[in-house]
């Protein structure tokens, strides 16, 4: 049964001190109507950007960004949850409140190093004092801050000691600047003579006015005193490698995290940059989550503009997108109980859009829910190798897409590629462990109706589920039709929801279809289709028989919210907003030359994140 407490918006940072929110909305079925079960959520309100994930050798912490007081964004103060698997999650009182000149218009993104600050666990974060923000916008030197704080208390609550960046390089009319993300590297100290065993890095995210994005490395050796260097990634406005298989890079960088990937599965030396990109695309809200890979630094010699010192500038050789649907604001970050895995944590927000109807804007979409907002399932990122490429495979050729052929194969008829694996964090396969297993090789009637392909749409007997794991495998050829799955599916009559996972061979690319998702005719719930590029590789064997790979799908159902993983280097994050109660089927989608060699559903998972709505 439900908690009855209803959400009450704290009056004040005062009334809120200390206190974990426990307020469910005042209608709990408006208020539960779209929530997730095991995703990660606030309680009530508001939340989006991840933030300083880290591990205090019993829990993992991970705070966000979060309004204690509506379910529109404002009010930026720190929301915070531990948890000892990532998986089920227990809620902590707010641990950064804007309540200091500094950051009185909101405590932004920031993360956490341990032995920091006076041998502390430190924090540097951005207070913001002025606002609007934004990079269409005028910029006011001083409006973003990077602060230090610490804690005493396992991270609890934070004393801030007060800003230690004060200001953007100077001379450089920037379009933001904000989101440090905390390192140590050796290599960068190799590469820069720094020799003090105290050396600290952070990047700060940002970008030029009329030149483009900028992501400036600093380094400091005492937490309060901070060199400026230059830019370590830097690209002209709107500037793309590969508009096939990225995004453009936009106007403005945030969120971005540095990463120096473990050498478990290639021998190569990656470093990692993710990053939030403003401005590179039409669709949700411009945001777009970039990744990029190199394996070398061109060092930047000072120039008296944005060199200041010298500066290792990654060499970018592979460039792609993390989520090519609605997810924004990821942190990568080393697992600190296991430092050969590097995880992803991203925002995945409301797609409830303020509608204006006679020139009056209705803000109150979400607030009518109570609620906003979500993380995305945490993932693991690593540089994989895909062997045995055909040489004759026309993807190989192509130059700055999201791998890199790396290695010619002993034969001379096939390369090895390099690219960057996203695939869901292993504890998810603990959600199956008390879920309904409906397995296609059980299903002889099931398999039969999909193998001679007697229709093109057969549906999966027994499974009726809005929380779900699917795995899927198909075999097809480059000149199949589209196929794919049809998910949240029912009709009552003329009244029909269904959404569709479509892979199409000849274009080589994944659409999660909307059109039908929702009977709702709100315009603030929209139906357009998410979609994004998997090129599959043409794989050679011993015998010179050069096969496509198949379409290995793991797609994950958490009521309003679908996450498609495919062949372990693609994702897809979408919200649905169906209505009908019954919207809860699955259907598989076939024509000839396509086979279904795995399909199992984990329906049913009962898996909370939170002991709560």
């Amino acid at each position: 049964m439900l908690k009855e407490t209803h959400a009450i918006p704290f009056e004040s940072i005062k009334a809120s001190l200390g206190k974990i929110e426990t307020g469910y909305g005042a209608d709990n079925t408006t208020f539960t109507a779209n929530r997730p079960k095991y995703h990660l959520q606030g309680p009530v309100n508001w939340m989006n950007d991840p933030s300083a994930p880290w591990h205090d050798g019993e829990y993992y912490h991970i705070y966000y960004q979060h309004n204690p007081y509506s379910a529109e964004w404002g009010n930026m103060t720190w929301g915070h949850a531990v948890s000892k698997d990532m998986i089920q999650w227990i809620d902590k009182p707010l641990a950064i409140y804007p309540d200091q000149p500094f950051d009185i218009e909101g405590a932004f993104d920031g993360t956490i190093l341990e032995n920091g600050y006076q041998n502390k666990t430190t924090m540097l974060y951005t207070g913001v004092s002025h606002v609007p923000l934004g990079w269409r916008l005028p910029y006011t030197v001083g409006a973003e801050k990077q602060v230090l704080a610490y804690t005493e208390d396992n991270g609890d609550s934070w004393v801030k000691v007060g800003p230690v960046i004060t200001a953007p390089p100077k001379g450089l009319n920037v379009t933001g600047f904000r989101d440090p993300y905390l390192f140590r590297s050796s290599k960068l100290d190799t590469l820069l003579n720094i020799k003090d065993p105290n050396s600290i890095y952070t990047t700060v995210s940002s970008g030029i006015q009329q030149d483009g994005p900028r992501l400036w490395l600093y380094q400091s050796n005492d937490w309060e005193n901070w060199n400026f260097h230059g830019p370590m990634i830097a690209a002209p406005e709107n500037f793309t490698r590969n508009l096939e298989y990225s995004s453009r890079l936009g106007y403005n960088f945030e969120t971005a995290s540095y990463v120096e990937m473990p050498t478990t599965s290639t021998k190569d030396e990656w470093t990692l940059v993710t990053l939030g990109v403003e401005g590179g695309r039409l669709i949700h809200d411009l945001h777009s989550a970039v990744w990029t890979l190199g394996r070398s630094f061109e060092l930047l010699s000072p120039d008296g503009k944005e060199v200041q010192r010298l500066t290792p500038g990654l060499n970018q050789e592979m460039t792609g997108m993390l989520d090519w649907g609605n997810y924004y604001a990821a942190v990568s970050w080393k697992d600190p109980k296991n430092p050969d895995r590097v995880l992803l944590t991203g925002w995945i927000p409301e797609d409830i859009v303020p509608v204006t109807v006679n020139g009056v804007t209705n803000e109150n979409n979400r607030n009518s829910q109570g609620w906003a907002g979500m993380f995305g399932l945490n993932r693991e990122l690593e540089v994989i190798e895909i062997k045995n490429v055909s040489v004759s495979d026309p993807l190989v050729a192509i130059e700055n897409a999201s791998w890199v052929a790396t290695t010619p194969d002993q034969d001379s008829k096939t390369v090895t590629v390099s690219t960057l694996a996203i695939r869901p964090m292993e504890e998810y396969k603990s959600l199956r462990k008390d879920c309904s297993l409906w397995s296609l090789k059980n299903h002889h009637s099931t398999a039969s109706a999909i193998r001679k392909h007697k229709r093109n749409r057969v549906s999966i007997p027994g499974v009726s589920t809005r929380y779900a794991e699917i795995v899927a495998e198909f075999e097809f050829h480059e000149q199949s039709a589209p196929f794919g799955l049809s998910i949240l599916e029912s009709s009552e009559g003329q009244r029909h929801e269904e959404t569709l996972i479509v892979y199409d061979p000849k274009q080589s690319k994944i659409d999660i279809d909307r059109s039908r998702s929702s009977l709702s005719r709100s315009p603030g719930y929209p139906n357009s289709t998410e979609t994004g590029p998997l090129p599959l590789f043409k794989i050679g064997s011993k015998n010179g028989k050069v096969e496509i790979e198949t379409l290995k799908l793991r797609v994950f159902i958490d009521n309003t919210v679908v996450e498609v993983y495919a062949n372990d280097r693609f994702a897809l994050s979408s919200r649905v907003y169906p209505t009908l109660s019954k919207s809860a089927g699955i259907s598989v989608l076939v024509t000839k030359d396509v086979g279904v060699k795995q399909l199992d559903i984990y329906q049913n998972i009962d898996v909370k994140a939170f002991d709560r709505p």
